[in-house]
Parts: C-alpha cells; sequence; structure tokens
C-alpha cells in the first residue's frame, strides 16, 4: 500500500541523513512535506536521467505507462480510496482561505512581490508570517500530488506533450482535479474545496515546468554525447 511505500522510502532518507539536509525548512513544513517533495523531485529527475542514457527519444512506452498508473493509483489512493463517507456535504466555496489561514502578509502580497522583484529576496520574505502550519501543510500537499502529472503526462503519452505549452497537460489536471472534489462531495469523502482545484492545477503547471526544463536538458545532452560519436567516426 502507499503508505507502506511512503514508510519505508522516509525510513531510507532518515538512514541517509538526507532528510537532515532539509532540516532548515522545519518546522516551516512537516516531514510529510518533505518526504513527499524528495519523491516527486527525485522521480523527475530519474526520469531525465533515463531520457538521456537511452538511445530513442523515449524508453518503453510500457515503462512509461506503468510510471503514470502506478502514479494515478496513489493519487486515487489518497484522494478517494482511504477515505471514510461522512454523514453530510461540505463545501468550501471562499477563495484562498486556507493561504489566509496560514500565512499573514505585512504590506499585503502586491508589496512583498514588489520587494521580492526591486529588492532584497530575503528582506521580501521577512514580510511574511507563517501563522498556522496545519493549512499551509494541505496547500503544499494538494501541491506536491499533482506534479507528477504535470510531467508524467507528457512523458508517457505523446498526445499530451503536443500543443502550446503543453496546454492539454494542464487541462486534464484541472479536469482529475474538478472530479476529484465532485466525487468527493457526492459520496461524502470529503470537502468540495476550490482552493484544493487551484492548488492542484498549480501543482500540475510546476510539473509541465519541471518536465519542460528536465527534457530540456536530457536532450541537450543527448545530443552532445552524439556530436561526440559522429567525431569519432
Amino acid at each position: 500500500m502507499p503508505e507502506r511505500f511512503l514508510a519505508g522510502f522516509a525510513g531510507f532518507l532518515e538512514e541517509n541523513h538526507i532528510l537532515d539536509l532539509l532540516r532548515r525548512f522545519r518546522p516551516y513544513v512537516t516531514r510529510q512535506v518533505l518526504v513527499i517533495a524528495v519523491l516527486v523531485v527525485g522521480t523527475a529527475l530519474l526520469l531525465a536521467v533515463t531520457n538521456t542514457l537511452t538511445l530513442k527519444k523515449k524508453p518503453n512506452p510500457l515503462f512509461r505507462l506503468a510510471i503514470l498508473a502506478f502514479y494515478l493509483y496513489g493519487n486515487c489512493y489518497y484522494t478517494l480510496l482511504n477515505r471514510d463517507a461522512i454523514h453530510y456535504a461540505q463545501v468550501q466555496e471562499e477563495a484562498f482561505h486556507a493561504y489566509k489561514q496560514s500565512l499573514y502578509f505585512d504590506y499585503g502580497p502586491l508589496h512583498v512581490l514588489d520587494q521580492l522583484l526591486h529588492a532584497d529576496w530575503s528582506a521580501g520574505l521577512s514580510s511574511v508570517h507563517i501563522i498556522a502550519t496545519e493549512p499551509l501543510e494541505g496547500i503544499l500537499l494538494n501541491i506536491l500530488l499533482y506534479i507528477p502529472l504535470g510531467y508524467l503526462l507528457p512523458y508517457s503519452i505523446s498526445f499530451f506533450s503536443r500543443g502550446f505549452l503543453l496546454y492539454r497537460t494542464l487541462i486534464m489536471g484541472f479536469l482529475l482535479s474538478l472530479g476529484t472534489e465532485m466525487v468527493q462531495l457526492h459520496y461524502h469523502l470529503g470537502t468540495f474545496d476550490l482552493d484544493d482545484v487551484f492548488n492542484n492545477t498549480l501543482g500540475t503547471l510546476i510539473g509541465m515546468i519541471l518536465y519542460g526544463v528536465l527534457i530540456w536538458w536530457g536532450d541537450h545532452h543527448k545530443r552532445k554525447a552524439q556530436r561526440v560519436r559522429t567525431k569519432r567516426r
């Protein structure tokens, strides 16, 4: 089950002192968030290295689809399958309520953004205060949950890798998140939360950007290696 896998992976990170390197992010994010973040980014890097080392454009299609299927199962498990039904439906319509509960801005978000763009970034971040870690953990987990979708869809299925800025992948991330929220509402498995749809879609977008950067990096090294082989001939 996914819990056993994450527990084993967390133990591996602890034994190799990898989480100690990320200790400065605590207590702003929980151990669970750090473990999932390492897993998400590490998987993306592994796929990029695999793409670099293979002679073909992409590895075996069955291998790619298997990774995508494993991710979709994990996504479905954590959002639907492991939840107990409640006796009433809940809808959270207030936009960015979790951000308001977890973050406080001294001078407003636009002022902080202006500081980040035109002054020392650390001074800008000093205007942001974390007032509650529980809603912040929910924000980060919802973003992290959909980052793999942003790079696995175009990596696994060529249909999602075509088009302007991979827009099909972003649409699929939005639809999958919206569908999940509607199922949760219909079967009373959780709260229909507009923030979750926003955070999931944002996670998909981050995954798409990660996919573009890592695939470009892999293709760049592959072309470089091919030029070296051509010169040797």
